[in-house]
């Protein structure tokens, strides 16, 4: 009894230093990004003024892995990863989408630059050679070497990050970083959020900014207030300068006056987007349609629970024209396309 009793600590005590050891690794070589980065725009060279009637479809692609047939562990279902030709049929349905959109301006997210849950593809790389007419900017959001979850079949490496594709060169192309989603050591195995803010001259000292934003989805709301109160503050410096601004990406958080639909498993806060955000005159601008499913069970028309998340902030300033959900019946991601039109300059359309 004595041997075993010292050889159970023993096999703790190397448990633990190999714990310890592991946590160390990941602490030292965690991804820290700075409060603002220049983001390179890559592509041909294009007009750094935009028309005064513009598109912008936003898309959460769910890095091509969480298409119809998939479940997935964080939403109370099963899966971790889809399979590895399902993967590359739902990029490769992506890119025809996207490609054959011909929106003025693209926001993608969850899109993987080498993750185990997506067979290491460059997904980066696929889309701008779908779309060889665009410029692209890419802002890393999500890089942890190796995620412990699910325990017996753990997610591993993820990187990813999400994009502002455009038919226009911005002349500043910058990411804000926003709160991480957790602290020491979970956040080691989380996301560090963003936003990416490109700038497009409409007139002397004035703007029109577009900015691609995903908020945190896993979180009681504590986590999600203090990185709308960092994009609230930016969005009212540039208002204070007389620039016009459009928003647009997965808020995770529903519309205001919206009624939300979850699901008994739901271990999601429901949160709703702020009143007057972030200031008198600025609207939120939805499809009215849901554009997000729950991913507890396999999509199931009527029976799974869908609502919307993706959508739209704008200015005082900008005229919006139409927005829409594009329905593609969840084949390719967890969320559906979106897209506004909006004017910045036409008084008839006030």
């Amino acid at each position: 009894m004595k041997k075993l009793f010292v050889w159970t600590l023993r096999l703790l005590g190397i448990t633990a230093a190999m714990f310890a050891a592991f946590l160390g690794y990941l602490t030292l070589t965690d991804y820290r990004p700075v409060p603002i980065e220049s983001i390179a725009v890559e592509g041909p060279a294009l007009p750094t003024t935009p028309k005064d009637t513009l598109s912008i479809l936003t898309w959460n692609i769910g890095y091509a892995g969480l298409s119809a047939h998939e479940d997935f562990f964080f939403d109370g279902g099963e899966g971790v990863r889809a399979h590895r030709d399902t993967v590359i049929s739902n990029l490769q349905a992506i890119q025809r989408f996207l490609a054959e959109a011909q929106d003025d301006f693209l926001f993608v997210q969850e899109i993987d630059l080498g993750s185990k849950r997506s067979y290491y593809l460059q997904q980066m790389d696929s889309l701008k050679k779908a779309l060889p007419a665009y410029g692209a900017s890419f802002a890393l959001n999500y890089h942890s070497r190796f995620v412990p979850q699910p325990f017996l079949n753990p997610m591993g490496r993820v990187k990813a990050g999400l994009a502002s594709f455009g038919k226009y060169t911005p002349s500043i192309s910058q990411r804000f970083a926003l709160a991480p989603d957790a602290d020491w050591p979970v956040g080691l195995f989380m996301l560090d959020r963003c936003f990416l803010s490109w700038h497009f001259p409409i007139g002397e000292n004035k703007n029109l900014v577009l900015i691609n934003v995903h908020l945190s989805a896993y979180d009681d709301g504590t986590v999600k207030q203090q990185q709308l109160d960092t994009l609230s503050a930016y969005l009212l410096a540039l208002q204070n300068e007389g620039h016009e601004v459009v928003v647009g990406g997965d808020w995770n958080m529903f519309p205001t006056g919206y009624q939300p639909k979850l699901p008994e498993s739901s271990h999601l806060t429901p949160k709703s987007a702020p009143v007057d955000y972030p200031a008198m005159g600025w609207r939120w601008i939805h499809p009215g349609e849901t554009t997000n499913r729950w991913l507890d069970i396999p999509y199931t028309a009527g029976k799974t629970t869908e609502n919307i998340l993706d959508y739209f902030l704008v200015s005082p300033g900008i005229n919006v024209i139409d927005i829409e959900r594009i329905d593609l019946r969840f084949r390719h991601s967890d969320h559906q396309p979106v897209r506004l039109r909006f004017s910045w300059s036409s008084p008839a359309l006030q």
